[in-house]
């Protein structure tokens, strides 16, 4: 830092306001919590406690709102300190004034993240036979010294857009994020197959009244059929011998219509 950086004043501000800009940078929220009320009904302690990323902290006052500046203000402490990730540290309304934090101050390059979340994304994918994740830069934009990057992370027809101060971060926040995503709502399969493990698997094959598939008449029996012994199927691979009413042998395969239900016809 330069002489001239360094004498300028801080701009003053709020813990709370300071740590909510740092956060937006960063692509995160800090979560706040009221933990505890002490003392006496006249006088009365609050304890909060805030969580950005990894970091957690604790601060106290005598209302709310300072008790949450206290605590914004100590997790904004091991931040700035380079201190350890998951570290409990706590701090009173009297241990600081917002005046000696300043904006220009810089969070470390833990992004909050922890882990490898781009590890993590194509292992859930490789476990569950979807499509591997590809990234795709968006946008890049800002001045020369303060670059923001978006890159987009998608996997079969889920596309998900992470942010950052630097390609590699951007990268993280979309793997975790689309970590997050497929969890709770896995992809359409984009290969052509179906997973029959969410299906009722005693439930009769609807087929074209024309015709009567055997021996298979449930999707029970599609499964045991599998060639790769696995509980998902090619439905235009599978292919069998069906009569039709004139007993006819003929050949036909089996064409899903609605892969969600899993109705299937024959041609």
């Amino acid at each position: 830092m330069d002489d001239k950086a360094a004498t300028l004043p801080p701009i003053a501000k709020t813990p709370v306001s300071l740590l909510q800009e740092l956060c937006m940078r960063r692509g995160h929220s800090p979560k706040y919590d009221l933990l505890q009320i002490e003392g006496e009904v006249h006088e009365p302690t609050f304890v909060y406690g805030v969580t950005v990323g990894n970091f957690t902290a604790k601060g106290s006052g005598q209302s709310k709102k300072k008790a949450k500046h206290a605590a914004a203000k100590s997790v904004l402490d091991t931040i700035i300190q380079g201190g350890a990730a998951g570290a409990n540290v706590s701090a009173s309304e009297d241990s600081g004034t917002p005046s000696e934090l300043s904006v220009e101050i810089k969070p470390p390059n833990d992004d909050g993240i922890s882990g490898n979340p781009v590890g993590s994304v194509l292992e859930l994918c490789s476990e569950h036979n979807w499509p591997s994740p590809t990234y795709e830069l968006t946008i890049e934009e800002g001045l020369p010294h303060d670059r923001t990057f978006s890159i987009a992370c998608t996997v079969g027809t889920t596309r998900i857009i992470g942010c950052g101060k630097s390609k590699k971060l951007a990268k993280r926040q979309a793997a975790y994020k689309m970590t997050m995503r497929l969890k709770d709502n896995p992809p359409d399969d984009a290969d052509g197959s179906i997973s029959l493990s969410a299906l009722n698997i005693n439930a009769p094959v609807p087929v074209s009244s024309d015709a009567v598939i055997t021996p298979i008449e449930t999707l029970k029996d599609l499964l045991d059929w599998s060639p790769d012994g696995k509980d998902k199927i090619h439905i235009e691979e599978l292919t069998q011998r069906c009569f039709s009413k004139n007993h006819t042998l003929q050949p036909k395969t089996l064409v899903c219509h609605d892969m969600k239900g899993g109705y299937l016809d024959d041609r």
